[in-house]
């Protein structure tokens, strides 16, 4: 990893974003001995730390020598984290946060004026390196640590240069999308169910099919209405299927529930 970063890292936050990044991290060669890991509950954090052979440590002592800082905490909590951490930085250290929300400007003022800052929008899959991640840096961040910082999510999946207005947005198409496909794929699943299968020989044939649908979407420069298209022939089962669907607002409803629907 020392082509991609040089220096310690350390992850505020170990809950399913902040694991999933150390699991991708650990995955791609980074060294558990240059990761520190943080946590309000100390307890968390070693447990964390036993079970991928990093380091526990406080918020402030994580990063005292830490080159990259991931900040993987709630959204509310992101500035007094920063708040709390501004005073113990290493000089140059970069700060990445992996929340929605503040905005780069508001997490700015919680820093030491010239901290290069970015925000990425990552899911959980960066764990098993399948990840997909929007970054944005701050206008002052330097090309070159911008670079840097995405080469090393790079490792993790693809990456996508977005504005701070797409930057939110993503974690519902990368994040809530992904929900929504496990959704799809459990309902699938308990149909095989219904057909006989055990779930395991089920689940092992929907994974299968979403691994072969992700493929063709990826090898082919079409919308996924024509994948779907291709697979209704005249009269066929599968055109039946997608008339049912749309008879019971299927579309409409995962549409209404990608934006979080009535509970908006």
């Amino acid at each position: 990893m020392a082509e991609v970063w040089d220096g310690r890292i350390a992850i505020i936050g170990v809950g399913q974003i902040g694991t999933s990044l150390l699991k991708g991290l650990l995955r791609a060669g980074c060294d558990p001995d240059g990761i520190r890991v943080a946590t309000r509950n100390p307890q968390h954090a070693a447990e964390v730390a036993a079970a991928y052979g990093v380091t526990a440590a406080s918020a402030t002592s994580a990063v005292g020598d830490a080159s990259l800082v991931f900040v993987a905490v709630r959204q509310a909590q992101v500035v007094d984290s920063l708040t709390e951490l501004a005073p113990h930085l290493a000089p140059g250290a970069v700060v990445v946060s992996l929340a929605g929300s503040p905005d780069l400007a508001t997490m700015a003022g919680a820093m030491p004026a010239g901290t290069p800052l970015l925000r990425v929008m990552p899911n959980p899959a960066m764990a098993v390196g399948a990840g997909l991640s929007g970054i944005c840096p701050a206008p002052d961040c330097p090309a070159e640590v911008t670079d840097r910082v995405r080469r090393l999510i790079g490792r993790l999946g693809k990456v996508l240069d977005l504005s701070e207005e797409q930057l939110v947005r993503i974690g519902s198409l990368s994040g809530h999308g992904q929900a929504v496909l496990y959704y799809v794929a459990d309902a699938i699943v308990a149909w095989g169910v219904l057909q006989g299968f055990t779930r395991a020989q089920a689940s092992e044939v929907v994974t299968g099919t979403l691994a072969g649908a992700a493929a063709m979407l990826a090898a082919n420069d079409v919308p996924p209405a024509e994948l779907q298209h291709q697979l209704c022939t005249p009269g066929g089962s599968t055109i039946r299927s997608m008339s049912e669907l749309d008879d019971r607002g299927v579309r409409g409803s995962i549409i209404a529930g990608m934006d979080g629907g009535r509970y908006k």
